[in-house]
């Protein structure tokens, strides 16, 4: 398991994704497995939280829950509440999608971008915006810059899942959060989940329930990470290194064979 891909939404008063509505017919029209097949040749597996099961608060629970699942009839029941409360036509929805220029990145945004012109008619609704990791750290804090932000996390660097939680969506600490919400209660929520003091399986599991309760995010796949190393290096633990690059990180040494 080499990284977690979602989307993440905008729900600040800029964005058309601050409507509960759209959120959740783009949420329940995009399908895990056609990403998880674009990205990674279904090369990893389909995500059922913002968290990982290696990670020492994962909830086992979460592995059977409903995660907004793909219907796309639900998706157009969704998106018909969306153009009656907004007085619009979903053909004439406009959004744009922002990333991180990474390979894997793209993959998800092209097929979110084809799952979302599915749902509204219109092949050209999603924008995708593509950027270099710099100007992409300063393109998400913007709320006027975007409606819908692939968000991914790495796991073979990771033990649990309140780091990325507490890098993303903590406000008190980053001035912003990736939703764009003016959320006391995600702040709270959050600050119990990760805090050494009292997070625990309850508090970590009432983040989660939250941010799907609100819609904030779909996590939406794992992927699988390679590597290769020769046949006499033994216990090889991770040889995948950045940007994708083969990198023996972790191999098996006798010391009483080392002649010291």
């Amino acid at each position: 398991p080499d990284a977690a891909l979602g989307v993440s939404f905008n729900v600040s008063k800029n964005s058309p994704a601050s409507s509960y509505n759209l959120r959740m017919a783009i949420a329940h029209c995009i399908n895990s497995e056609d990403c998880l097949i674009a990205v990674a040749d279904g090369y990893g597996a389909v995500a059922k939280a913002w968290s990982y099961k290696t990670f020492v608060d994962y909830q086992d629970k979460w592995d059977g829950q409903d995660y907004f699942e793909y219907d796309l009839d639900l998706a157009k029941d969704y998106l018909a509440k969306w153009e009656q409360e907004s007085g619009k036509k979903a053909s004439d929805l406009k959004m744009s999608i922002i990333l991180q220029k990474e390979d894997d990145a793209e993959a998800l945004a092209l097929t979110i971008q084809s799952a979302v012109g599915k749902l509204t008619g219109n092949p050209n609704t999603v924008e995708v915006k593509s950027f270099d990791r710099a100007t992409f750290n300063q393109a998400r804090k913007d709320a006027a810059g975007f409606d819908l932000m692939v968000v991914d996390s790495q796991l073979v660097t990771r033990s649990h899942s309140g780091y990325e939680w507490d890098n993303l969506v903590n406000q008190t600490k980053n001035g912003y959060n990736i939703f764009h919400a003016d959320d006391s209660v995600l702040q709270e929520k959050l600050m119990a989940a990760i805090q050494v003091s009292s997070t625990s399986d309850e508090t970590v599991s009432t983040f989660q329930d939250y941010i799907n309760e609100q819609c904030y995010m779909k996590n939406l796949i794992y992927v699988d990470g390679f590597g290769a190393a020769a046949a006499w290096v033994g216990n090889t633990i991770h040889a995948t290194g950045a940007k994708n690059c083969l990198n023996l990180g972790a191999l098996t040494y006798d010391w009483n064979a080392s002649g010291k």
